[in-house]
């Protein structure tokens, strides 16, 4: 019950900060009562209001059957929940929360996150875990965050080169020559020979697969007689685990693709006599071959000591002046879809060898022709 004290207590306050109440009116016990009410009603809903990495949780255990096992544990229980635990818990602070991301994390990652957040909020008010009325601020969020695809996060070795940052995304066919050649010349520390490599690079730069796709290829996926590929699993080295296809979500779960004459002769040529059909392709004693492997050799690596390290062969090309910049290990896929494309192969065709769709090609993989400095004259 409301006491006298109380009340006197209220007008000394509100006298005090000017906000006194001439009529009286607001000092009636049962105003007082009532107030009083609501103020316990709002401490208790603050109180047990669920958190946002509570909600993160619950959405992420709703999500999991319907993402792969990699991009699960990778990013939504890795690093988007390590993100989210840095930031202010409470799911309405679309801003805080926000900006806090802004502070520690990548703009492409906070991209991402608002993402979930939006798809977070809709899914928590849909289920009764939050009101309806919760403001979904997190998607207007997301798109203030323009990507910036010209700026690429270049490995140490690059970074230390003078080199111009095109907006290329492939390769020439006369630069992927010479990457091919270098990896052909080039011996492991203990001076034996790289052909396991080089029989990597070539294939990536022959067929545009991505690279769990290479480690994932069995002998039974290839025609006996060499004029077929059937990609139908990918394969993810740090988790090691193989997995659908990328295009699996969306009832694509294989895709054919056609070898010709000179990828023909190459399967042919890496394929051992007395070969099992469940053998991987591309091997290392027994298991699927490490793609870290390459991309230390592609980009450079050392350990933490500083002691053991692995030159870039990229490196070395673009300062021999066979490359003019750098692009990742993954712009082998980039290079055969640009090349195809500017021999006259129709893009249909290229994005059903590749499993893309013609947009995704032009949006994604397709680089600038770099025989046109110019309009032509016509």
């Amino acid at each position: 019950m409301i006491k006298a004290k109380e009340v006197a207590s209220l007008i000394e306050k509100d006298i005090l900060f000017g906000t006194f109440d001439p009529t009286l009116e607001k000092y009636k016990l049962e105003n007082l009562a009532a107030s009083k009410i609501q103020a316990e009603g709002l401490a208790l809903k603050e109180k047990y209001k669920p958190k946002l990495i509570d909600l993160y949780n619950d959405y992420c255990e709703f999500r999991k059957t319907r993402l792969a096992e990699t991009t699960y544990r990778r990013h939504y229980r890795g690093a988007f929940y390590r993100a989210l635990l840095e930031c202010p818990q409470d799911i309405e602070k679309a801003l805080d929360i926000y900006n806090k991301l802004i502070e520690i994390r990548s703009k492409d990652t906070v991209r991402r996150v608002m993402g979930i957040l939006a798809e977070v909020v809709d899914w928590a008010r849909e289920h009764d875990k939050i009101p309806v009325e919760v403001r979904n601020g997190y998607k207007s969020l997301q798109e203030n965050i323009l990507p910036n695809n010209s700026c690429r996060k270049k490995p140490k070795q690059i970074r230390c080169l003078s080199i111009p940052d095109d907006d290329y995304r492939a390769f020439t066919k006369e630069e992927r020559d010479a990457i091919i050649e270098a990896f052909e010349k080039r011996g492991n520390q203990n001076g034996r020979s790289s052909k396991k490599w080089t029989n990597i690079i070539k294939f990536l730069f022959m067929t545009g697969c991505r690279h769990g796709e290479l480690a994932a290829l069995r002998w039974k996926d290839i025609s006996p007689d060499c004029t077929r590929i059937k990609f139908q699993r990918s394969y993810d080295g740090e988790y090691k685990v193989e997995k659908d296809l990328k295009t699996a979500s969306k009832g694509i779960k294989s895709r054919i693709f056609p070898c010709n004459e000179n990828l023909q002769h190459f399967l042919m040529s890496i394929r051992p006599e007395n070969y099992n059909l469940e053998d991987f392709v591309f091997q290392w004693q027994g298991k699927p071959v490490i793609m870290k492997s390459i991309r230390n050799i592609w980009s450079g690596h050392e350990d933490r000591s500083g002691k053991n390290i692995t030159k870039s062969l990229i490196a070395e090309l673009i300062t021999s002046g066979k490359l003019k910049q750098y692009l990742t290990p993954y712009a082998t896929r980039h290079t055969f879809i640009t090349l195809q494309l500017e021999a006259g192969v129709p893009i249909q065709n290229v994005a059903k060898w590749v499993g893309n769709s013609p947009a995704t090609i032009i949006k994604h993989y397709q680089s600038v022709c770099r025989n046109y400095d110019l309009p032509l004259e016509i």
